[in-house]
C-alpha cells in the first residue's frame, strides 16, 4: 500500500506530475469504475526507505492497465527524476516485470495515455521475455503562455462573444469548490447529453455511472484548489460550461458543452476565449487541451504532447498478430482514404458537413 502523501510526493518528484494521476483523481476513478476488480501496487524503495518509483495497476482477468486508464488523459509509470536516467528506464521495466511476476496469470499489460510515450520503447524494449508493441499515437495539442495572450485579445474570438451578447443579457461564472459545483452539474450533464444527441457520439452522461464519477471526482477534489467548472448564461439560461482544472500552471481543458439551439452563435468559442481569459488572469504558463486532434484544438495550438497507448504481452506470437492487425489497419483506412480522393463529386452532392467533435478515449491511495 502506498499512502496518498507518499504517491503524491513520488509524482511532484517524477517526470511528468499530472493532475490525472494523483491521489484524489484515482480514487475517483477507482470508486466510480473499477472496484469489483484487484488492484496491485508495485513500489520501488531506495536504501533509505523512500519511494523513488512506484505503479498501480488494475487486474482485468488475463491483462493489467495503469489505474486512471479512460478518464486519464495523462498516465506515466512515475521516477524519482532526479535519478540518472539509465536507472529511471531499469526501475519502470522492473515494475512491469514485478507485476508478471506476481499474477502469473497475466498475459499482457496496456499502458494507455502513456506521455512521451514514443520515448518509452527505447526504455522498455529490453524486458525480459516480454514484447512491447505501440498501439497508437495521439497528439495532445496546448498553448503557451504567449499563444494564450494573443489568442485572448484576436478578433475573431472576440466577435462571437460580441455576437452572443448582442442576443441578451450574457453572464460568464467561475467556481472552484465543490460545494458550488455539485449542485450545478445535473444541467451540464444534461445539455452535454442534448448536445450530442443523434450523432454518431453520443454523449457519455447518458451512463448514469460517468455521471456518478464526475460527482465522486468533483467531491474528491474538494480539498484542491484545482476545480474549474465554467458556465455562461444567456439571460439566465445555460449556453455553454467546460469542467476542467488547473494545477502547477496548467489549464486543463476536459469536458465542455453548449446548447445546440444556439449553435449559430459559436458558444464553443465564447465558452473557449473566456477560459483563456481565466487562464490569463490566474497566470497559466499553458492551456492544455488534452487528448484529440480535433481541428479547433490544431486551430489554436502552439505546441502538442505526444501520447501512445502501448501493449506488452508474454507471448512473441500473440504479439506478432497483434501488429499485423494494426498495420492491415492502417492500410484499410490508407485504402478507404485514396478510394474518396479519386471518388469524382457532381455538382449535385453535397459536400460532407464539417463537424467538431469532443473527445471526452481496496482504495490504490489511503487518505
Amino acid at each position: 500500500m502506498i499512502s496518498s502523501l507518499e504517491w503524491d510526493d513520488l509524482l511532484a518528484r517524477s517526470r511528468h506530475d499530472t493532475l490525472f494521476m494523483r491521489s484524489p483523481f484515482l480514487r475517483a476513478v477507482q470508486r466510480s469504475f473499477v472496484e469489483r476488480f484487484p488492484v496491485t501496487t508495485i513500489r520501488a524503495i531506495d536504501s533509505k526507505g523512500t519511494l523513488v518509483g512506484g505503479a498501480i495497476f488494475v487486474v482485468r482477468g488475463k491483462s493489467a492497465e495503469l489505474l486512471g486508464s479512460g478518464p486519464a488523459d495523462y498516465l506515466d509509470i512515475p521516477v524519482d527524476a532526479t535519478l540518472p536516467s539509465e536507472v529511471i528506464a531499469a526501475l519502470q521495466r522492473k515494475l512491469i516485470e514485478e507485476l508478471f511476476h506476481h499474477h502469473p496469470s497475466i498475459t499482457s499489460i496496456v499502458l494507455c495515455h502513456l506521455i512521451e510515450g514514443r520515448k518509452t520503447p527505447a526504455n522498455l524494449i529490453p524486458l525480459n521475455g516480454l514484447h512491447l508493441t505501440k498501439l497508437r499515437t495521439m497528439p495532445a495539442p496546448r498553448i503557451g503562455r504567449a499563444g494564450i495572450l494573443e489568442l485572448s485579445g484576436r478578433a475573431s474570438l472576440r466577435r462571437p462573444d460580441n455576437r452572443l451578447a448582442r442576443m441578451g443579457r450574457v453572464s460568464c461564472q467561475h467556481y472552484r469548490s465543490a460545494n458550488e459545483i455539485l449542485p450545478r452539474l445535473e444541467s451540464f450533464f444534461d445539455q452535454h447529453v442534448a448536445r450530442w444527441k443523434g450523432t454518431s457520439s453520443p454523449s457519455l452522461f447518458e451512463d448514469p455511472v460517468q455521471r456518478e464519477f464526475y460527482r465522486t471526482l468533483t467531491s474528491e477534489l474538494s480539498e484542491t484548489s484545482w476545480l474549474r467548472y465554467t458556465e455562461i448564461r444567456l439571460d439566465d439560461v445555460l449556453a455553454a460550461a467546460h469542467f476542467g482544472f488547473s494545477m502547477n500552471g496548467s489549464f486543463i481543458w476536459y469536458k465542455p458543452s453548449y446548447s445546440p439551439e444556439i449553435a449559430d452563435l459559436s458558444p464553443g468559442v465564447v465558452l473557449i476565449r473566456r477560459l483563456l481569459l481565466l487562464a490569463l488572469e490566474e497566470g497559466a504558463n499553458e492551456f492544455d487541451f488534452t487528448i484529440g486532434d480535433e481541428d479547433f484544438k490544431r486551430r489554436y495550438a502552439t505546441e502538442e504532447r505526444i501520447v501512445d497507448d502501448i501493449h506488452i504481452c508474454r507471448s512473441r506470437l500473440e504479439a506478432t498478430l497483434l501488429r499485423a492487425k494494426i498495420q492491415f489497419r492502417k492500410g484499410a483506412r490508407a485504402g478507404l482514404e485514396h478510394l474518396k480522393l479519386l471518388t469524382p463529386r457532381t455538382k449535385k452532392e453535397p459536400l460532407p458537413p464539417v463537424m467538431e467533435t469532443t473527445l471526452g478515449c481496496s482504495d490504490c491511495c489511503s487518505k
